[in-house]
């Protein structure tokens, strides 16, 4: 539990993963269950907005950026960051303190209402929001598994999707603050059966 009062009614669980863990798919079963929302589509509506790509064009040194569509600069970004931890980290630092205050403003509005809200994202963790939430739930699987789903997803090439992970945490690091893990080890009905008990679980423990 948050070390803050919760509202009667109010919880918050944050579902999170390295890339390809299946997070997002886990997330997604839950839609029936409570709202839920994933750090991407917030990631990709910042490079939407204009004075977040002024920044960018100016950490980067391309005024280019400025006149590019948010997906135009996602993909323009994604080509030079997973090969340069330089240049990883001056995107992250433009957008990532302005993901987690969203995060947390976000959270601090819910907490007045009844309601159960999902955060889904790869990077819960890395922009220590672990305490947020009134649970957090890691979805876990072996790296060449994972690399082999965003392969298929995101058309990238295998090594190219390991590199996502050295830009993540390590899932032992992270699987010692979750609350709870999750291996994904099987289909996609064991991946469903496993996070709806869970949230069951957990809306059990946090509002009967």
């Amino acid at each position: 539990m948050l070390g803050q009062e919760v509202s009667l009614g109010s919880l918050l669980i944050g579902i999170t993963g390295n890339s390809g863990c299946g997070q997002t798919t886990a997330a997604e079963f839950l839609a029936d269950h409570a709202t839920v929302c994933f750090l991407d589509e917030l990631g990709h509506r910042l490079l939407g907005k204009e004075y977040v790509r002024k920044e960018l064009a100016s950490a980067f040194g391309n005024p280019e950026i400025v006149s590019m569509s948010g997906e135009e600069v996602r993909k323009y970004l994604s080509n030079l960051v997973f090969d340069n931890p330089k240049l990883m980290e001056r995107l992250n630092v433009v957008v990532h303190p302005r993901m987690a205050r969203w995060v947390r403003n976000a959270a601090a509005a819910l907490r007045k209402r009844e309601g159960i809200w999902i955060l889904e994202g790869a990077l819960l963790f890395e922009l220590a929001l672990g305490d947020v939430f009134d649970e957090t739930v890691l979805i876990r699987d072996s790296l060449e598994r994972c690399a082999e789903r965003l392969v298929l997803r995101d058309g990238i090439n295998e090594e190219d999707a390991k590199k996502r992970w050295n830009f993540q945490l390590a899932l032992e690091e992270k699987a010692s603050m979750a609350g709870t893990v999750v291996d994904n080890n099987g289909d996609l009905e064991y991946l469903k059966r496993k996070i709806v008990g869970i949230f069951q679980e957990i809306s059990k423990r946090h509002l009967d």
